[in-house]
């Protein structure tokens, strides 16, 4: 009473009092209600009652609230992250992604093994896959264990069957396991796919940076090195037809004194 005083709690009824449509009566807790007048507001057993207290905000909403926008940001600015800090976060998801499928994996081998042998439902951390609990909820309790009321041959056989059924699967593993080394391999080959898909070490940003230097050199300093090479080949060449040049000229010159040396000897005879 002390809440309905305080207007915390306050009365209401059924907004559609008769049953629908091919329904005999009413449902228990209806979906939708009405509040009574102010003025009626006594307590009865028969009525529905609803808190009018709202939760104040927590001030971790604000906080993600703030935060939101600077991880957003964070992540789009990813790819221009030192080369540590992205191999970091990456072997931490992929580590985090690990513990939960090996959670998953323990839980559902566990439960399978107790139930087929002795009937009875354990599971590991009981609320991991449920929808209506948060993340922190999901890891409690640790445990959960029930027996059933009683068993019946229903349940012998579906347990029989399931136990066969895990007998065949992991024959099927054991006859057709795969080689090790492909199997390495592949792994390998998948992890650096995705250090690749993820740009991990850098490579888009190397090739923009090279880009860039390319683009802000000067048009002398972007001249191509075949370019270069030729022009140093032409020069060569230009110097070695010179050198031949020279060498004719000096065997002509050399060639008419000879001749007048001789020319001369013969007139003085």
């Amino acid at each position: 009473m002390t809440f309905m005083k305080r207007k915390l709690v306050r009365k209401t009824d059924r907004k559609f009092k008769k049953p629908k449509p091919g329904k005999k009566r009413v449902v228990k807790f209806p979906r939708t209600l009405m509040p009574h007048p102010e003025g009626n507001n006594a307590w009865s057993e028969n009525a529905f009652y609803f808190w009018t207290y709202d939760r104040p905000t927590s001030i971790w909403y604000y906080v993600a609230t703030i935060a939101l926008p600077f991880l957003v940001i964070a992540a789009c600015l990813f790819p221009l992250a030192p080369w540590w800090v992205r191999m970091t976060l990456v072997y931490f998801l992929m580590a985090v992604l690990m513990l939960l499928l090996g959670i998953i994996a323990v839980r559902y081998c566990l439960f399978g093994l107790v139930w087929i042998v002795t009937g009875h439902s354990f599971w590991l951390f009981p609320n991991l896959m449920s929808d209506e609990v948060g993340v922190l909820e999901a890891f409690t309790p640790a445990m959960s264990y029930e027996r059933p009321k009683k068993g019946s041959r229903t349940q012998i056989v579906a347990r029989l069957l399931t136990l066969l059924m895990a007998a065949g699967v992991v024959y099927v593993l054991y006859t057709h396991s795969p080689d090790a080394e492909k199997l390495a391999a592949s792994a390998k080959e998948a992890h650096d796919s995705i250090l690749d898909y993820l740009d991990v070490y850098g490579k888009s940003k190397m090739s923009l940076t090279n880009t860039n230097a390319t683009a802000g050199a000067p048009d002398g300093a972007r001249q191509p090195a075949g370019a270069g090479a030729g022009a140093g080949a032409g020069a060569g060449a230009g110097a070695g037809a010179g050198a031949g040049a020279g060498g004719s000229a000096g065997a002509g010159a050399g060639g008419k004194a000879g001749a007048g040396a001789r020319g001369g000897a013969k007139s003085d005879l």
